[in-house]
């Protein structure tokens, strides 16, 4: 999951929390084994190679099955560890939005699913954008930003598809606000779903998500 988790058997995790109510910033260190780990299972996929995975989450489609941010690609693994490719191509780079093999993601780095797992949104870091697959259909569209563009338009707009996000790393969903938080290499953004704008530059210069909740910084 990119430089943001680097899981080790001894683990330091630094926890940086921001009270957006009254502004404070508190940041602790706990030096101390979070984890301890008993034996350890294989469990190879079936006929297919995962070249390089940037994110995993449970399949909430299919139980026992995990959907994968592996490299281009989102792919499907089941339970009986056979492999399916939902959409984008391992080695295959652009910005395009197509169906299945024929989208193009460039550097997926967080995937999170929604909808009770119908839908996949994807942090397309190089691509700047945040894309959603529709893993039924198999369908890729644009979710938030413009697609290929590092540089902001002259307008300034908010509207999330107006709005570059440069770099996206994380994605963070607050269901109970209907908002998403966007992880950029050195801002959050607020998208709100009702009127589909960006709160910019929630906090500029450290990584943080919001009020209680806290990103986690594997060291």
């Amino acid at each position: 999951m990119g430089n943001l988790l680097k899981p080790t058997f001894l683990i330091l995790l630094m926890i940086i929390c921001v009270d957006f109510n009254n502004g404070t910033n508190t940041s602790t260190t706990l030096s101390e084994t979070l984890v301890s780990f008993g034996d350890l299972e294989e469990v190879r996929v079936n006929y297919y190679e995962l070249r390089e995975v940037e994110d995993i989450e449970r399949d909430l489609l299919n139980p026992g099955g995990f959907i994968v941010g592996d490299g281009n690609s989102v792919v499907r693994i089941f339970s009986n560890m056979n492999v399916t490719n939902i959409a984008g191509r391992v080695l295959g780079t652009a910005s395009t939005n197509a169906v299945g093999s024929d989208a193009y993601f460039n550097g997926i780095q967080d995937i999170l699913p929604i909808d009770g797992g119908r839908e996949v949104l994807v942090a397309d870091l190089l691509n700047h954008c945040i894309r959603k697959v529709d893993t039924q259909t198999r369908v890729v569209s644009t979710f938030a930003g413009i697609c290929g563009r590092a540089v902001p338009l002259p307008d300034k707009s908010s509207l999330a598809l107006k709005t570059v996000l440069e770099f996206p790393q994380k994605i963070i969903a607050n269901e109970e606000e209907d908002t998403f938080y966007y992880l950029l290499h050195d801002r959050v953004m607020k998208h709100d779903m009702l009127s589909g704008k960006f709160v910019k530059n929630i906090l500029v210069g450290v990584r943080v998500k919001l009020q209680s909740l806290c990103l986690y910084k594997w060291l």
